[in-house]
């Protein structure tokens, strides 16, 4: 392994999500050979790889990549972005991207934005009531949202209240990874998982009818 504490790469950080000249802390060169043939004729080929351990500058978070020395696309390995979520509302969706997009500066600020994106959902769905909290319950009550999503639903808005009110407390980067993963499990079951059954339905009904056409 060896140190190239002046290198940059110019990469997108699996944690943040952003683009950026990332400082390269560590470099590995690996050489994979196989025999491989050629118009009849056995040979050997050696592609040569370079793994880097790279720091995002933005949010000093540690990045695993892997390029071909002959000048390959560079490959992001660790951490592994999450992927986009399907079928969600334009504004609900630019919301959400506002939100990521402080995740990793400001725990509180993060928090705060995932409650107004509750609030996004509530609005979009309809949902009755002159609070967000009588607001979930209503979605819960009416079938739009299951109990427990609702509980859930529940506890990111009060983390949301907290990031947004210093004399409640303070959240930190323990609650960051809770916080997403609340939000994400809810956009999930509202908005993605029926976009894709609607998907599937649409692709079996295409089926259906290719079959039926003479």
């Amino acid at each position: 392994m060896e140190n190239q504490n002046t290198s940059l790469i110019d990469l997108r950080c699996g944690s943040c999500q952003k683009s950026s000249d990332q400082k390269v802390v560590a470099e590995y060169k690996h050489v994979i050979g196989q025999e491989e043939e050629f118009d009849g004729q056995p040979f050997y080929n050696e592609e040569e790889w370079l793994l880097r351990i790279s720091l995002c500058q933005l949010c000093n978070t540690v990045n695993l990549s892997v390029e071909a020395i002959d000048g390959g696309e560079v490959t992001l390995l660790y951490p592994t972005p999450l992927p986009d979520l399907e079928g969600l509302p334009e504004n609900i969706a630019r919301a959400y991207k506002a939100a990521r997009a402080v995740k990793p500066i400001d725990a509180n600020a993060f928090a705060v934005l995932l409650r107004r994106l509750l609030e996004f959902v509530c609005i979009d769905r309809n949902a009755t009531g002159d609070t967000l909290f009588k607001q979930l319950k209503d979605l819960a009550n009416r079938g739009e949202i299951p109990g427990p999503l609702a509980d859930m639903a529940d506890q990111l808005r009060t983390l949301g209240n907290i990031g947004a009110h210093a004399s409640l407390g303070e959240l930190s980067s323990a609650e960051v990874p809770i916080l997403d993963d609340l939000c994400r499990a809810i956009l999930e079951y509202v908005y993605s998982a029926p976009h894709r059954v609607a998907k599937v339905s649409r692709r079996i009904d295409e089926l259906k009818n290719r079959r039926r056409v003479p």
